[in-house]
């Protein structure tokens, strides 16, 4: 009998022991979730207070004692969009002006990129421009002249695009031009008549035809 309780004092002694044992280590990983989760909150609020530093900064940058870097700065894609449709075997001539809307002469080179078509593909006869340089005083416009022929190897539905560049030194400012060919009526075909026929008068009772000369004013008859 004392064997027996002894065994069985021993066993609630290990049992008492594990349990809090357990307990211990539940309150271990409970406590430390609790500051894993402290922890994540704290750097979510430090987070969300440098974001919004970084808000107040961008709007200090446009104050004049700023201390921002510089932003980069770029012109619009296109300053201009030229937009034509044009029958095959026709010739479009497309002007458009450059005025010189800064203070001091300026003198510009314009050029033109290929004409491609949506899968890259060059057009049959590239366009051409009538200058490839101006010089203009301040306020001062030119006219330049884009010229396409499309005679040779256009077809109805066709589209195509190009940039004609202005550039003064080192930016590139575009006029984004798009060609689109369309389907037209057969050109009006003219048959001159036999000219002939409007110069001969009757001359007699004879079934006979002579031909009507026009005078020659140049040359005059001397008279004796």
């Amino acid at each position: 009998m004392d064997q027996s309780n002894s065994a069985e004092s021993i066993l609630r002694t290990g049992a008492d022991q594990w349990m809090n044992a357990a307990r211990s280590w539940a309150d271990m990983y409970k406590n430390a979730w609790e500051q894993a989760l402290q922890s994540g909150l704290r750097t979510a609020n430090e987070w969300g207070n440098m974001a919004q530093t970084a808000a107040h900064t961008a709007v200090d940058c446009c104050r004049p004692l700023g201390v921002c870097p510089p932003e980069p700065d770029c012109p619009p894609r296109c300053l201009a969009e030229i937009k034509r449709s044009a029958c095959p075997g026709e010739v479009i001539v497309v002007p458009f002006n450059v005025k010189n809307s800064c203070g001091s002469a300026r003198r510009y080179l314009i050029g033109m990129r290929t004409l491609v078509n949506g899968q890259g593909q060059p057009a049959p006869i590239q366009p051409w421009l009538d200058r490839t340089e101006i010089n203009l005083e301040p306020g001062q416009t030119a006219t330049v002249t884009l010229t396409v022929n499309l005679s040779e190897g256009f077809q109805p539905g066709d589209c195509y695009n190009a940039d004609i560049v202005i550039r003064e030194n080192k930016v590139n400012q575009n006029v984004c031009f798009q060609l689109c060919v369309t389907a037209c009526e057969p050109a009006v075909e003219v048959r001159p008549l036999d000219e002939k026929r409007y110069l001969m008068r009757w001359q007699s009772w004879q079934d006979h035809f002579y031909c009507e000369q026009t005078p020659d004013t140049g040359r005059r008859t001397a008279q004796g």
